[in-house]
């Protein structure tokens, strides 16, 4: 395949996995691959975007550009050669920025747009929150070999979204929340505790939160671990539990209904509580049996904050 810019014919190529990881690994272009796009007050009801919008309110998934040079035989970049390198591939062009080859490339393989999508609006009513948005990219080698010039183009594909909650405004019972995928929420706990710890630790995550609970467990404190959702929690040290005296647990529903005289009076004390003023049990969404593999979407997606109720 061949292109042409500014009169210049290049030959377009893909680059092998090896250049591809290390062009996305700049710091520069990884801003363009993980970015946030928008955000959500729950609060004042009101969302804005974060950077530029189209007309339509769309997100333009802008070109890149690299003129990475490798440092020797490894894949750590030359600065000094990708520098000089892009002043003479701009030079050549006849163009005094990045910026130029990049709208004439837009002009050439126009610039796809992406809007927002529709799922997360179930979450505006009850929380406030952060999209950022995730751009798979296709990494194209621009050559001509007779002017030694070389870039590589940055052709953005698949997009993903993922939200971040940073509140939640219609569950009484919670005195904060912390985003524990922000970094180590045991000085947050132990510092919201006094530094106490937490009486019971309810983790339903596993692997990335299990180690942490222990450092922000009080004393005869109990974790109980009832999830994986990041993975099994693996071996761990027993001694790790002995200066504070920890309890751990790890149950499982079907230990407690073996007995059928167990099962239904723990079924009889459920739906007693469900049915008194004791618990509030809100609900997420209600849809119909056909639709369940849509609650499954929801749920597996992070896109709900309280239970979905399938009507058969």
């Amino acid at each position: 395949m061949k292109i042409k810019l500014n009169g210049i014919e290049f030959d377009v190529a893909a680059v092998d996995a090896r250049t591809r990881e290390a062009i996305l690994g700049d710091p520069v272009i990884a801003r363009a691959v993980w970015r946030d796009v928008y955000v959500w007050d729950a609060t004042a009801q009101e969302g804005k975007h974060t950077g530029p919008v189209t007309q339509t309110g769309a997100i333009p998934l802008a070109n890149g550009i690299s003129f990475y040079v490798p440092k020797g035989d490894g894949p750590a970049k030359n600065e000094s050669a990708s520098k000089t390198s892009g002043e003479r591939f701009l030079k050549a062009l006849g163009v005094s920025s990045t910026l130029d080859v990049l709208k004439a490339m837009a002009r050439l393989l126009g610039m796809p747009q992406k809007t927002l999508p529709k799922e997360f609006d179930a979450l505006k009513p009850v929380a406030s929150f952060k999209l950022k948005m995730h751009v798979e990219h296709s990494v194209l080698q621009l050559r001509n070999a007779s002017r030694n010039l070389q870039a590589y183009l940055l052709v953005p594909g698949q997009i993903g979204f993922h939200h971040e909650i940073a509140a939640i405004t219609d569950q009484p019972g919670y005195d904060a929340l912390i985003d524990y995928n922000a970094g180590d929420f045991a000085p947050q706990v132990m510092e919201l505790t006094g530094g106490t710890g937490a009486d019971v630790i309810y983790d339903g995550v596993g692997k990335s939160t299990f180690r942490p609970s222990l450092d922000c467990i009080r004393p005869r404190g109990m974790v109980i671990s009832y999830g994986t959702a990041s993975g099994n929690v693996g071996e761990f040290d027993l001694q790790l539990l002995h200066s504070r005296s920890i309890i751990v647990t790890r149950p499982t529903l079907r230990s407690w209904i073996a007995d059928p005289e167990e099962a239904r009076a723990a079924a009889a004390a459920t739906f007693a509580a469900l049915t008194s003023d004791d618990i509030d049990t809100p609900i997420g969404a209600v849809l119909p049996l056909a639709e369940a593999a849509e609650a499954h979407r929801r749920l597996e997606g992070r896109e709900t904050t309280a239970p979905i109720v399938l009507k058969p």
